[in-house]
């Protein structure tokens, strides 16, 4: 910023002592506006915007002390991952024209058909969760074709 107005002061300190009176009457609107941004931006590099800032600054710290912000507290039920979704290391399990995709609440898997009969996927899919072992529990299969 400061080698911006040391360019202009510079290049209007050589227009003005070079030039002379001629290309000063041609260039009016021209010297006033260099003049003009000389002297707004000694203005911002000397005062800045810290008057401004500071009061800022004041209004939010103390909107910050009129407002008492209190967390509410909320019960989440927690569940096991490993007791409510036993297979979830295993999915997706594809299977001959079928795919068990994902679990959609604990102990209730999504099964989409491609292709398979219902009663075969579903068999197929019984099978395959009661190989894990009777520890995992009775599942639910929900089916879209």
């Amino acid at each position: 910023m400061l080698g911006i107005l040391r360019f202009l002061v510079h290049g209007l300190f050589i227009l003005i002592m070079s030039t002379g009176k001629e290309i000063l009457a041609k260039n009016q609107v021209v010297v006033f506006l260099v003049i003009t941004i000389v002297l707004l931006a000694g203005l911002k590099i000397k005062y800045g915007y810290r008057g401004e800032g500071e009061s800022q600054k004041s209004k939010v710290k103390s909107q910050n002390e009129e407002v008492n912000i209190t967390p509410t507290m909320t019960m989440v039920p927690t569940t096991d991952p490993k007791k409510d979704f036993p297979l979830r290391n295993e999915l997706p399990y594809y299977g001959k024209g079928f795919v068990v995709e994902k679990y959609t609440s604990p102990l209730t898997l999504k099964m989409i058909l491609n292709g398979a009969t219902e009663t075969y996927a579903t068999k197929a899919v019984t099978d395959w969760i009661n190989s894990f072992g009777d520890a995992i529990g009775q599942h639910k299969i929900e089916i879209q074709n």
